[in-house]
């Protein structure tokens, strides 16, 4: 996996240190290889702390999900519920219920083939 950068424009110290590594960890156990991604959390430092993130935006390129490669690849998600309370007493990040994603992916010739060439999910 490459290079995994974060940015938040809004935030405290605490969050921008313990919430990007947590989603870089969660991040690096869902795709197999991923070129340049990068993601962006939005929202106020009392409602990330809450464990509840208004929005959360991801890009990638040359990203191979469950043997699914994709040339690019962006996706928003919104009204995230994550423990970040028992995250920062050093437990996994968990999701607590499910949220809405919305994005645009490229995939291309070689991307279908080389998809088509990987070995089953699961």
């Amino acid at each position: 996996m490459e290079e995994i950068s974060s940015t938040q424009p809004r935030g405290s110290r605490i969050i921008s240190r313990v919430l990007p590594p947590a989603i870089r960890l969660w991040l690096s156990t869902q795709l197999e290889y991923v070129e340049n991604l990068q993601f962006q959390i939005q929202g106020r430092d009392r409602e990330i702390l809450s464990g509840h993130i208004p929005e959360i935006y991801l890009s990638a390129q040359k990203a191979v999900y469950q043997g699914i490669h994709l040339s690019q690849a962006a996706a928003t998600a919104r009204s995230i519920q994550v423990n970040l309370g028992q995250v920062m007493r050093r437990k996994p990040l968990r999701l607590l219920a499910p949220f809405p994603i919305s994005g645009e992916v490229e995939l291309t010739e070689a991307d279908f083939n080389d998809s088509l060439q990987s070995p089953p999910a699961g």
